[in-house]
């Protein structure tokens, strides 16, 4: 069985979605380390999904909270400290608040997620990746359109082309127009939607969604055979998050998901075990419309 990219799906088992491994894996330890991205590592996942945050000397730093608070109990904001402090606290286990440049250095076999939360990411962003030569292994992902779309160009200022999830905005944007057109419409449409607002929505090649968002009074249900379909027809993977039971990966995947993103990426790889040859080419996915 064949999916739209004329790549094998696996016969008798189903679809075999991506996994991606929400800030690495560890039920039980610190979230966003290099023994979580290691641990996911070992169950076979090749994409990690991280946050970064920007040190007061602006060091891109691998931790999802603007606060030390909750992961470590101090009380300051990343960034109100340098990485010379930062590399004095501990997360529970004795690890340290890892840097971007350190993971892509460590893991140079996997891929990265990367959701850019703080303004300061993205001057220093772009740097960091082209430092480690990692640009063929990221996707840039952000609530903030804004944010996403100036890291995405000033790598692609340099002739470099980096995979992609959009913000709310492009989220929506696409979501409205799937709600209008149905999906065979949203092929014909959306690329000229995606060309007017090309200045505000930088392409991408993938839509990383919750199953359903809450807008004010009203939910937004993401997880529908008709976006599914629509960004199926418009070249776009669909990437849901965060799916934690075994029951939600299967409906999904059974709905056509491309990519789960979870904490229990020892329970997805169970559900979904990668292929003996899976090894992803990020390199051969290039950004859709």
């Amino acid at each position: 069985m064949s999916d739209r990219d004329g790549q094998e799906r696996p016969s008798g088992d189903g679809p075999r979605p991506e996994i991606l491994a929400h800030r690495g894996f560890a039920p039980e330890g610190a979230e966003n380390t290099l023994e979580a991205f290691r641990a996911a590592a070992e169950l076979g996942v090749r994409w990690i999904e991280t946050d970064v945050n920007t040190t007061a000397d602006g060091v891109p730093v691998l931790i999802h909270d603007p606060s030390l608070e909750r992961v470590t109990g101090v009380p300051d904001d990343v960034a109100a400290v340098t990485a010379e402090r930062l590399e004095e606290v501990r997360l529970p286990g004795g690890e340290h608040v890892p840097t971007l440049a350190r993971a892509l250095a460590e893991f140079p076999e996997l891929r990265f997620n990367i959701d850019i939360k703080d303004e300061g990411a993205v001057a220093r962003i772009p740097g960091v990746v082209r430092a480690a030569g990692a640009e063929g292994r990221i996707r840039l992902a952000s609530f903030s359109e804004s944010r996403r779309r100036r890291v995405q160009r000033a790598l692609e200022a340099d002739g470099v082309r980096v995979l992609a999830s959009p913000g709310y905005g492009g989220i929506f944007a696409f979501w409205l127009v799937t709600q209008l057109t149905g999906a065979r419409g949203a092929a014909v449409v959306w690329p000229r939607v995606a060309r007017l607002l090309r200045r505000w929505i930088a392409p991408f090649d993938a839509l990383q969604v919750p199953a359903s968002h809450r807008l004010g009074p009203i939910t937004v249900h993401m997880a529908t055979p008709r976006l599914v379909a629509a960004a199926h027809a418009c070249g776009y993977r669909v990437e849901f998050w965060t799916v934690n039971s075994r029951e939600e990966m299967r409906r999904l995947a059974a709905l056509g998901a491309d990519g789960l993103i979870t904490d229990r990426c020892d329970l997805a790889v169970a559900e979904f075990p990668p292929a003996p040859d899976a090894d992803t080419d990020a390199d051969a996915e290039r950004p859709g419309r």
